[in-house]
């Protein structure tokens, strides 16, 4: 009889024991929801921000580089005497789309290691699935 009233005594101490790491597991899954959510907008608003300024500084270089094309180009045709107009213009635009090209390749590289998706807290997500799935 004695050890009756042991295995009860054990087994009522396990059960909220079960309980509050259940409750605990659920907390902490609601939790990295809410950071998931949180680094998304925190994403999306780096991601509009960049756009931004990749279209206010597009626009501003596209002004700049036809002024300054067309100077080169006249002070190219200046400085080398026979060279046509059309001549100087074709050396400059060549080189300012090498340039265009290298700016774009630097601008390509850093979009393509841009995530909107919030890396730490998939990673997190994903070991609190597996310890959910796989207990030791």
């Amino acid at each position: 009889m004695a050890t009756d009233t042991t295995e009860h005594r054990e087994t009522a101490g396990l059960a909220p024991l079960v309980r509050d790491i259940i409750t605990d597991a659920q907390e902490l899954t609601r939790q990295q929801m809410e950071l998931f959510k949180v680094e998304i907008r925190e994403n999306s608003e780096k991601a509009k921000t960049i756009a931004m300024l990749f279209g206010a500084g597009l626009a501003v270089g596209v002004v700049a580089a036809i002024l300054l094309a067309f100077a080169a180009a006249d002070g190219l045709a200046y400085a080398i005497d026979g060279l046509p107009s059309w001549g100087a213009r074709a050396i400059v635009g060549a080189v300012l789309a090498v340039v265009a090209g290298i700016l774009f390749g630097v601008c390509k590289s850093r979009a393509d290691n841009f995530s909107v998706v919030p890396e730490k807290a998939v990673e997190a997500m994903k070991e609190n699935l597996e310890w959910k799935t796989k207990p030791n």
